[in-house]
């Protein structure tokens, strides 16, 4: 339940920049498009997200997937 943020840092290119993030849990249509991304997770595991960018010239980068690792809290108590 807590909040996850991912975020891309551009260098290079003519902004503005348009994003299109993909990976676990992320909408594929229409892919979420601001930057950073924010999403919650309900399940643990591993994550992960990669994200295209496009400039004003229509140059496309792809970011490399990251990933994340979502945990059980121990100090959960379930009653």
């Amino acid at each position: 339940g807590q909040t996850v943020t991912w975020t891309a840092t551009v260098s290079g290119g003519t902004p503005p920049f348009t994003y299109s993030w993909s990976g676990t849990n992320i909408p594929s249509s229409p892919a979420p498009s601001t930057n950073p991304y924010n999403i919650v997770y309900s399940t643990i595991g591993q994550k992960s997200a990669s994200v295209a960018v496009i400039d004003s010239d229509s140059i496309q980068a792809n970011c490399p997937a990251s990933t994340v690792q979502v945990n059980f809290n121990p100090s959960f108590k379930e009653f």
